[in-house]
This record gives structure tokens, sequence and C-alpha cells, in this order.
């Protein structure tokens, strides 16, 4: 069965190098954060007995729902890394380890992926690339610590206005490849974020919950593929699913896209479960008398319509929450509330409601 929602929203985009305008445009405050890794539970046996031990968990990731076996882990801060998805960035790095990714519309019709990791950790993640308003949104719902190249002054102090601690090109953690173009070569090592990070006493404490994961009545619906228009025309991705490895696959222009390692090996970019909140679209401007050009953003924080995939199935409903602080809350049409399977998570914050499946 093919489902398509029409568009309620009209995006504006308005590119990075254009003219600063003269009003300021304000949403409040949204957050999004992920987290995805999968561990099974570990089993040791005894020397003197045959009898097997499974470890319990000591906790479950606020960031995909899925079971952590270290404390320490469980207990640390999140990183979100603003990571490039331009064709000369492609394929990228480290978003395979990542717990969980996030997916923005940016300018020239093009989207960003923010990485986020909780309890797992890449010493090769890239391309990383500048902040934007969105992203804000997200680092304050889970107290996370930003990593990116750097931003517009306007959206630097937006930042500094939020107490979000950030790690940037200009604090020499991060470093350029030969193998990319400017501006697609920024590089870095999430283990090297974390110890500049302590260095410089930014928090160190666990995300709070921001999606309600938990066991999920599988749908009758089924939704083999998936499709997500960022942009009419122009931006189109989607998601099939691999029946073998119970995941959905990223296809885009007619081919599955990559992901690569240091040493060049690579894979397919998936995922378990897939998130997708229609959020309202607006342009952010710099203040009055202030430099700077506007961007495209997305306000998570109102309500509107939803789906989750997972296991070639879909739920849709909608989405809730009052401010960027509280988790989402989904309903179905009943009005009952829903739950996100754990897993290998990837949100999209779409700017319209343009999603078919089949």
């Amino acid at each position: 069965m093919l489902r398509r929602t029409p568009v309620l929203i009209a995006l504006v985009l308005v590119a990075a190098c254009s003219s600063p305008a003269t009003t300021t445009t304000t949403a409040p405050t949204t957050t999004v954060a992920t987290t995805t890794t999968t561990r099974a539970a570990t089993t040791t046996t005894s020397s003197s007995s045959t009898a097997t031990t499974t470890t319990p968990p000591v906790g479950y990731s606020n960031l995909n729902g899925m079971p952590v076996y270290d404390e320490d882990l469980l207990d640390r801060r999140v990183l979100m890394v603003k990571i490039d998805n331009s064709l000369p960035a492609q394929p990228q790095s480290g978003i395979e380890i990542a717990d969980a990714m996030t997916e923005i519309l940016v300018e020239d019709r093009t989207t960003r992926f923010i990485a986020l990791f909780h309890y797992s950790d890449s010493e090769y993640v890239g391309p990383i690339r500048s902040l934007r308003p969105a992203d804000l949104q997200i680092a304050t719902a889970l107290s996370a610590t930003m990593v990116n190249t750097g931003a517009q002054p306007w959206i630097t102090s937006m930042a500094f206005a939020r107490n979000i601690p950030r790690v940037t090109f200009f604090d020499s953690i991060m470093y350029r490849i030969d193998e990319r173009n400017l501006p697609h070569n920024v590089y870095g090592s999430t283990l090297g974020f974390r110890d500049f990070a302590d260095d410089r006493g930014f928090p160190d404490v666990g995300p709070t919950p921001w999606l309600p994961f938990g066991e999920w009545p599988l749908p009758p619906e089924p939704a083999m593929s998936v499709t997500l228009t960022w942009v009419q025309g122009f931006n189109e991705v989607e998601w099939r699913f691999n029946s073998a490895t119970q995941r959905y696959e990223r296809w885009v222009r007619g081919d599955y896209q990559e992901w690569v390692d240091e040493e060049g090996e690579g894979g397919r970019i998936d995922a378990d479960v897939l998130v997708v909140i229609a959020a309202r679209s607006y342009i952010a401007h710099p203040p009055s008398g202030v430099e700077g050009s506007a961007v495209p953003a997305v306000d998570s924080v109102g309500s509107g319509k939803a789906w989750v995939f997972s296991r070639g199935r879909v739920w849709e409903g909608t989405w809730q929450r009052d401010n960027e602080r509280e988790p989402f809350q989904l309903f179905d049409e009943s009005g009952h509330a829903a739950t996100v399977p754990p897993g290998k998570l990837w949100v999209s914050l779409l700017p319209n409601e343009l999603v078919e499946y089949e």
C-alpha cells in the first residue's frame, strides 16, 4: 500500500551566503538526541562448572533504548558531532558507530547529519561541519556537548546564551585530511573530544529520555520501502527494509549510501528504527543590525505528525511536547500513548509531511 501525505508547510530556503536580514525570527529551543548501539548480554562460564551465567545490563540508554553493560558509559555525556552530507563529503566516517543519528535540512536543499555518541566512540569521524540553530534545540534536550567546526557569530551567541558546551576546529582537536577538498575534510576522534571536554570541565552527565522507548506491538501496516522528500523535486531519500538484516538501508539517487572507515573499509548506512517527526519549518535570521545570513531551521516544540518504522512495519500518529527539555510524546489516532522500539536509531526532523511507504 502506498501512502503519501500532502505538503502542509511551504519551506523557504535561503542560501547561507545571502545578505543579512533585518528581522529576527526566533523559535523555541528544541532538542533531539539519539544513541544507537546493539550489545548482546555477555556470558561467562566458570572453570569449575559447566553453568553459564548471563550478565544483566546496568541500565538502558535514553538515546535508543538499548541495554548498556558499563555504568561509567551509561552516565557519561553525549557528544553531538555535526556531519556533512553534501556529495563531496560522501561517504562519511564514524556514523556507523554512533548510538543514534539525526538529520536536518540546511541550505542548498541538502541535509546534514548529527552523530550522537553516548556509550560508543569512534576514533575517526567526519567530515565535521558547522553549527546551525536547529542543533541547539537538540543539544539542550540531551545536555550534550556539541562538536562542530564553527558557526556564524550570531549562532555562536545563541549557543553561549544556552550554556551549551562546544568543541570546535579552533580548539586544535580536529584535523584536515589530504584526501578531501575544503571544506569537506575535517575529521577527529570522539575520544579526543571527550578528553578535551574533561580538561575544560564541561558537564559530564548522561542524557535524559527524549523518546518513549518500550515494547512495540507490531503494527499491521507494512513498510518495506520508506521515502522522505526533504525538498520536493530536489532531495529525496529512500530507506529499504532488508529482511536478512532486519534493518532499513539508506538509498539516494538510485543507489545505497555508504560509510567508510579510516582504512577504507565500508558498508551501507542502515538503522533498526526510523523515527520521522514532521516539524515546523522557519527561516532563522540574525538579530537586527547583526551581520550574518539567514538559514533554514525547524522547531520541534509543539505538535505534529509522526511515523515510526521498524521490522518492515509502520506506526503512524502524532507527536507533542510543550518545551525543548521535555521528551517527545507519541499518540495514536485514538489519543493513546505510543512507544518507540529500542534499536539502532535514525531520527529525521522533516520540514514537511512528505512521507511515502509501501
